[in-house]
C-alpha cells in the first residue's frame, strides 16, 4: 500500500503500542508477542501479515499448574500448533534477550532446561511449572503493557525467581546471529557491532543531507511524533524499540516470515473470548460462541474500555488507505537547475540564441511553454522568469536538431568547463549485457579511496553519469542516494570472476494469473493485488525493483526502504550487467513475472483464437514497466507531470472509483503526451554526453 512515507503505516504502530509488547529483530522489524485468550485483536491480525510484521502467539496459562485441562478443540484448531511442533519447540527452547530470531536457523544458547509437554492424545497441556500470563491491572481484556514485566531476569514473565531453577547464563554478546536477508547486517557480526554501525551510517546521512533533505527528514518525523498516541511514542519505518530479555520457552512463538517456527496458522476472526480462566476450567463446558454457526460481535457494547479503541483503529483502518500528498516526495526544483544538472545547459549564458542550429520543427523565442509541455523538466503551474524564455527554448531547438558535440556553443558546460575528476571517481564504460549494443557507466572508488565500498554504481545513461560529476558525489552510498532522489534507473554491481553462464529466455509471465472474457475486477481483487505486490517489493527483489525508475519504483516507493539500496546486492539471484573480460558485473535480478505483478496485470481471455490456443490480452492495473518506457510520461527521469497523473490514479484505486484494466496499446493511448517532440531531445543530449565521456577517457 502506497499510503505515506513511513514504512510501517501509523495504525499499524498505534496496534502495536496500546496491545503489544515489542522489540526490534535483527532486520529492524517490529514485533508483537499476543495472548489470545485476552486478546481482543484476532480480527486485525491480517494488518500485520500484510505489513510484514512478526507476530508470536502465546500459550499456556496459569490452570496448567493446577492439573492437565483436556484440549480445546476450537481453540487447538485456530491457536495452537501441533503437538509435534511444541515438542520440538521445547527442545528448541531459546532465551531471546534483545534479538528476536527471523529467519534462519536458531540461537545455540547452552545452560537451559527442557521443559518439554508429554505427548499425549488426551491431554494438551500437562502439570508443568508455567507461571500465569500478566494481565493489566487485573483486566484481562486489555492489551499487555510494558511495565508488566519483570525483566531483570531470564523468566520474563515472572515476579520472583526460583532458587533451585537458577536462569540460563545470559546469550554473549559476540554470538553467532541470524542475519535476515535485508537487515544489512554480515554474517558473524553481533547486534550490538551492528547496530552501532546501522546509527553511525544514518549520522553520516544526516551530516551530507542538504537543506532540503533535513528540513523533509525533520517534517516526517514530527509528522510521526504528532501521530501515535498514548503512553509511549513510536518511531517512524521502525516500530517500538523495546527490549523484552528472557522469552521461556513455554511460550511458542510463529512469525510471519518463512522459518522453522512457522507453524501455528493464523487461526479465524473469532469474537470477544472470555477470560482464559473461565475457558479452560477442567469441569467447564466449551463457550457458547464457539458452537455458533455465526460468531457473535468482537467486544461487546459494555466493554467500554476497548470498544472505543476498537472504534478508533477501524476508523484509521479506512483512512490509512487514502495518498499522502507530500509536497517533498518529489521535489520539482526550477528549469534552470534541472537543464544544468542534468543536461549541463546554462540558462544565464551570454549568448543564448544559436538559430543557426535550429532545425525543422523549431520553436519561436518566446514559447518555452512549450519546451516545458514536450519535456515535462517542471510542474506545469510553474511560473517561468521572462528572461529565461528564450534560453530554454534555444536549448530545445539545438537538441531537437541532433547538433554533436563538435557545434555546440559555449552555453553546454561539455565544451566550456565540465571537467571529470577520474581520481575522485573512477569511470569504467564496459559493454552491456542487458541491451544490445548499449554501454553501462561503472562508477567506482579510485585506488587508496576511503570508500570501502564493496558494491559500484552502473548506469546505462551518459546523462546521469555527468549529473553524478556535476553534483559532487564522491561515495557510492552518496551517488544512490542522489539518482533514487531523481528517481533515475541504476545498478549496484558486485565485481567478480566470470562464470559464463547461459542467459536462460525468459519464460511466460503469469502476473496475476488468468482471467475469463469480459473480466472486471472487484475490491477483492484489488486487495489481492495489493498483497501480491507488496509480496513481491517486500522480497529480495525489492531493492532491486526500487532501482529500476519508472513506474514499477514509483510502486515500490515508501514500501522498499532505501537503506536496503545503500547494503549492496543480496545476491539471492542474480544477472550479469556487464562484462570486462573474464570480470563480470552483477546485481540482484528482477524478472518481468514480479514487474507484471507489480503493475497489478492479468492475463483476460479474448474473443480471437489463434489456430487451437486461446488469445490473451495482458491488462493491468497499472502500465507494465516495458509499456511506461515507451509512454510520453517516462521522460529521462520521473518528472513532475507523471508525479500529478499518478497520484489521482492511486487515490481512484485505493477509493474504489476505478478499477478499469487497460492494456498496452490502450496505456500508450492515455499516456501520449508529445513523446515523439521529447525523444530526439533526451536522445540527442545523451549522445552529446556518451561523447564528452569517450573523450575525457582518452
Amino acid at each position: 500500500m502506497i499510503a505515506s512515507m513511513d514504512y510501517f503505516p501509523r495504525v499499524w504502530l498505534r496496534l502495536l503500542q496500546d496491545s503489544f509488547i515489542c522489540n526490534l529483530s535483527a532486520g529492524l522489524r517490529p514485533g508483537g508477542f499476543l495472548n489470545p485468550y485476552t486478546s481482543p485483536w484476532g480480527p486485525y491480525l491480517k494488518f500485520f501479515t500484510r505489513a510484514n510484521a512478526p507476530y508470536w502467539l502465546l500459550w499456556g496459562h496459569s490452570l496448567s499448574s493446577y492439573g492437565p485441562s483436556p484440549a480445546n478443540k476450537f481453540m487447538r484448531e485456530n491457536f495452537f500448533p501441533p503437538i509435534e511442533s511444541i515438542d520440538l519447540a521445547k527442545q528448541h527452547y531459546k532465551q531471546y534477550s534483545q534479538l528476536v530470531v527471523p529467519e534462519g536457523d536458531p540461537l545455540d544458547v547452552r545452560g537451559v532446561r527442557n521443559s518439554a509437554p508429554a505427548r499425549n492424545n488426551e491431554f494438551f497441556f500437562t502439570n508443568l511449572d508455567t507461571m500465569p500470563l500478566p494481565t493489566h491491572h487485573g483486566d484481562a481484556e486489555v492489551g499487555l503493557g510494558i511495565e508488566d514485566f519483570h525483566v531483570e531476569t531470564a523468566d520474563a514473565f515472572v515476579t520472583n525467581t526460583d532458587p533451585d531453577h537458577p536462569p540460563p547464563p545470559p546469550v554473549s554478546p559476540d554470538r553467532l546471529a541470524c542475519v535476515h536477508a535485508n537487515s544489512g547486517q554480515k554474517p558473524g557480526e553481533s547486534w550490538d557491532s551492528f547496530y552501532v554501525r546501522y546509527m553511525d551510517g544514518l549520522e553520516r546521512c544526516k551530516a551530507r543531507e542538504t537543506a532540503q533533505e533535513k528540513a523533509n527528514r525533520l517534517h516526517l518525523e514530527q509528522l510521526n511524533k504528532n501521530g501515535p498516541v498514548g503512553r509511549k511514542k513510536a518511531h517512524a519505518g521502525g516500530g517500538l524499540a523495546r527490549s523484552i530479555r528472557g522469552f521461556t520457552g513455554r511460550r511458542r512463538i510463529s512469525g510471519t516470515s518463512a522459518s522453522i517456527f512457522q507453524s501455528i496458522p493464523l487461526g479465524v476472526e473469532v469474537p470477544y473470548v472470555q477470560p482464559y480462566q473461565d475457558l479452560f476450567e477442567t469441569d467447564a463446558d466449551l463457550p457458547d460462541f464457539i458452537s455458533k454457526e455465526n460468531p457473535t460481535q468482537l467486544v461487546s457494547k459494555e466493554d467500554k474500555a476497548t470498544s472505543s479503541m476498537l472504534q478508533a483503529v477501524q476508523d484509521l483502518v479506512v483512512r490509512v488507505r487514502e495518498p499522502v500528498e507530500d509536497p517533498t516526495m518529489f521535489p520539482s526544483g526550477p528549469i534552470a537547475e534541472y537543464l544544468a544538472l542534468r543536461h549541463g545547459f546554462e540558462i544565464s549564458a551570454t549568448n543564448n540564441w544559436n538559430h543557426t542550429l535550429h532545425g525543422v520543427g523549431k520553436l519561436p523565442a518566446g514559447r518555452a511553454d512549450l519546451v516545458v509541455k514536450n519535456l515535462m523538466c517542471v510542474d506545469d503551474k510553474q511560473s517561468i522568469q521572462a528572461e529565461a524564455t528564450t534560453a530554454i527554448v534555444n536549448f530545445y531547438n539545438v537538441m531537437a536538431a541532433s547538433t554533436p558535440l563538435d557545434k555546440l556553443p559555449p552555453a553546454w558546460d561539455v565544451v566550456s568547463r565540465l571537467k571529470l575528476d577520474f581520481e575522485r571517481l573512477r569511470l569504467q564504460c564496459l559493454p552491456s549485457a542487458l541491451l544490445e549494443k548499449k554501454t553501462t557507466y561503472v562508477l567506482r572508488p579510485p585506488e587508496g579511496s576511503d570508500d570501502q565500498s564493496e558494491w559500484f554504481v552502473a548506469l546505462h545513461s551518459a546523462t546521469a553519469v555527468l549529473l553524478v560529476y556535476r553534483s559532487g558525489w564522491t561515495t557510492m552510498e552518496e551517488i544512490a542516494k542522489g539518482l533514487l532522489s531523481y528517481r533515475i534507473p541504476f545498478r549496484t554491481v558486485v565485481e567478480c570472476r566470470s562464470r559464463h553462464l547461459v542467459k536462460v529466455p525468459a519464460g511466460k509471465t503469469r502476473g496475476l494469473g488468468q482471467r475469463r472474457l469480459h473480466f472486471s475486477p472487484t475490491v477483492e481483487d484489488m486487495y489481492d493485488y495489493e498483497d501480491a505486490r507488496e509480496e513481491v517489493l517486500q522480497s529480495p527483489c525489492g531493492r532491486a525493483i526500487l532501482m529500476q525508475g519508472g513506474i514499477a519504483a514509483r510502486l515500490a516507493y515508501g514500501v522498499v526502504p532505501e537503506y536496503l539500496v545503500y547494503d549492496g546486492p543480496n545476491l539471492v539471484h542474480t544477472e550479469v550487467v556487464c562484462t570486462d573480460g573474464e570480470l563480470d558485473f552483477i546485481d540482484d535480478a528482477v524478472t518481468t513475472d514480479q514487474l507484471d505483478v507489480v503493475s497489478g496485470v492479468f492475463l483476460v481471455d479474448t474473443d480471437g483464437t489463434a489456430g487451437a490456443a486461446r488469445m490473451e490480452a495482458h491488462k493491468s492495473f497499472w502500465p507494465k514497466q516495458s509499456t511506461w518506457f515507451t509512454t510520453g510520461y517516462a521522460g529521462d527521469q520521473w518528472l513532475p507531470p507523471a508525479e500529478q497523473w499518478f497520484i489521482p490514479r492511486l487515490r481512484s484505486l485505493i477509493q474504489g472509483n476505478d478499477f478499469e484494466l487497460l492494456n498496452a496499446t490502450e496505456w500508450k493511448s492515455h499516456l501520449t503526451r508529445n513523446v515523439k517532440k521529447s525523444r530526439p531531445v533526451f536522445a540527442n543530449s545523451d549522445n552529446v554526453a556518451a561523447e564528452f565521456i569517450r573523450r575525457q577517457l582518452g
